[in-house]
């Protein structure tokens, strides 16, 4: 473990403008919506303010595919019994399905939405676009950690009933109910179902309604092997009360693997390194090289549908009961649009300060425009995390690195142990111009040529014991 402040990073060039400013959370939009509006907005008054924003983002996007989203399995809530709590976030929770009793399908001529969600009607509309044009002055509170209008809303969730005969679904809906049923006596259901907390301020259960919302737009166009599962939805529509989404349980996060690789790692050292070391070395090396491959793979694709993923962190990686990496929380993606690119290849119109501090791009903490790349320098710090098995910048305070890390240029060392290969590509995925860095796919093809080596030869983990950091240090 690093033991020094200082002495645990390397210095890169400076910014190219030399007049930047931080962003300062305390003037974003969130401290704006200080209204009456608000302050005596009630939760449907929230709720049909998040569909008016859903249905404006909806509206502008070519990537929701209403074919793929049809083909969603929906549930009901009285359908689905929840558990135990395993999981919270900044606006949501995510439960276990302790049982799901199917209910007769709803009559396909009559409304599927509850009431309450779609009761916009006089002084409640007028109050809820009041609050639409609050938030949207402000629309940088929507990507912070912590929509034509409802009735398209509707005829999407309409449009999506009335199709599933169309396709046939990843997991049919019989599949998930047999699949809960039978894990019952095991008490740990395949899926897990995500939905808003009600236990958080207003403007978070406004946001979360949005995220949420705009999550399952996401995971019903992507579909790759590496990217979270959606398995079904709530039959009451987005920002409708108790929405919810069904997906694939995961075992365990990248957090938490980390951890277990730290201590195989010292399994690997001491005593215990004499007898059989160097081998479990070498299978470490290969697990995290693995990782940080299906990482990339999953972001190369992604960026190839035009969309930036913009939180990447180990909580958001998941293994499946297979041990297979995922993907997953897909509440801070956002669509680019063609209008907004510049000419050097990046973006204006783009929120600040979205995502983790630790995680995120200078570009993207100061405000200035930016693009895919920023998901790249994500990339690179959760591989150095990955590769040193300690957090970048793991002394430092928000403050700290907002100040070193995004306007001085000061990145993690990079350590001489590591393969030359992987240390040239670090260096240039977190290079401090956006526009040096490398694509995802140029960094997948990196690290499967690395693997394709480690067949030949696997003397990794015994040659390289050093921990003599950079020399430029």
């Amino acid at each position: 473990m690093m033991s020094n402040v200082d002495g645990s990073i390397k210095r890169v060039a400076r910014p190219t403008n030399p007049n930047i400013k931080l962003v300062s959370k305390k003037t974003s939009a969130t401290s704006m919506l200080s209204s009456n509006d608000l302050r005596y907005a009630t939760a449907p008054d929230l709720r049909s303010t998040a569909a008016h924003i859903v249905d404006e983002i909806i509206a502008q996007s070519t990537l929701f595919d209403y074919d793929s989203e049809a083909k969603i399995p929906t549930f009901h809530p009285i359908e689905i019994r929840m558990g135990h709590v395993i999981g919270r976030g900044g606006f949501c929770i995510c439960q276990e399905i302790e049982k799901i009793s199917p209910i007769k399908p709803p009559n396909r001529t009559g409304s599927s939405r509850v009431p309450e969600a779609s009761s916009t009607k006089g002084g409640d509309e007028k109050k809820g676009l009041t609050l639409f044009r609050l938030v949207r002055q402000g629309d940088a509170s929507f990507s912070s950690d912590d929509a034509s209008s409802v009735g398209n809303l509707n005829k999407s969730s309409s449009h999506s009933r009335d199709s599933l005969a169309s396709g046939q679904a990843k997991v049919s809906r019989d599949c998930i109910i047999k699949k809960a049923k039978e894990t019952r006596s095991r008490r740990k259901c395949c899926y897990v179902v995500k939905s808003v907390s009600t236990e958080v301020s207003k403007i978070t259960y406004m946001k979360g309604n949005v995220d949420i919302a705009l999550e399952a737009k996401f995971l019903s166009s992507l579909s790759h092997r590496n990217i979270i599962e959606l398995a079904g939805v709530s039959s009451t529509g987005p920002c409708s009360k108790g929405y919810f989404l069904i997906l694939e349980r995961m075992e365990e996060t990248l957090a938490s693997r980390l951890k277990t690789w730290m201590d195989r790692e010292r399994m690997t050292q001491g005593l215990f390194g004499c007898m059989g070391g160097a081998k479990r070395a070498d299978q470490l090396y290969v697990d995290r090289i693995e990782a940080s491959f299906d990482i990339a793979s999953s972001l190369q694709y992604i960026h190839s549908k035009n969309v930036i993923y913009r939180d990447l962190k180990p909580d958001n990686v998941g293994f499946d009961r297979y041990g297979v990496l995922k993907l997953f929380d897909f509440g801070l993606c956002k669509e680019l649009k063609d209008e907004d690119k510049e000419k050097n290849g990046l973006y204006r119109n783009m929120t600040g300060l979205t995502g983790a501090v630790r995680y995120m791009a200078p570009e993207v903490g100061t405000g200035e425009p930016y693009g895919v790349s920023a998901d790249v320098y994500s990339w690179a710090m959760l591989m150095w995390f990955i590769l040193a098995l300690e957090p970048p910048f793991g002394l430092y305070t928000e403050s700290m690195i907002m100040d070193r890390a995004w306007v001085r240029g000061y990145r993690p060392v990079v350590f001489r142990r590591w393969n030359e290969n992987i240390q040239n590509l670090i260096r240039s995925a977190w290079a401090q111009n956006p526009l040096d860095r490398p694509s995802f796919l140029e960094i997948s093809l990196a690290l499967k040529q690395e693997l394709m080596n480690l067949d030949h030869s696997k003397t990794w983990g015994s040659t390289c014991t050093s921990d003599d950091s950079d020399p430029q240090m």
